[in-house]
């Protein structure tokens, strides 16, 4: 399913649901807080963006950007 018809299913018929969590000092594990979020807008849009790259193995290392970045200010 492409994302604009992902972004109006989540927006008008089924909401996006994320579960709070945060990171446990002591124990170094991830734990639920029991809260829930629902993502709008722009907010969603991106998270829905993200998720098609993932998916499509669009993904960067921290190198890959750095070595991107070096090339387009030492060109400059």
């Amino acid at each position: 399913m492409s994302i604009p018809f992902k972004w109006v299913w989540f927006v008008c018929i089924k909401p996006f649901i994320i579960k709070g969590t945060e990171l446990n000092d002591e124990s170094g594990f991830v734990e639920d807080t029991g809260e829930i979020y629902n993502p709008k807008g722009k907010e969603l849009w991106g998270i829905l963006i993200g998720d098609a790259q993932i998916k499509m193995n669009w993904v960067w290392t921290s190198e890959e950007v750095f070595g991107r970045i070096k090339e387009k200010y030492d060109d400059n």
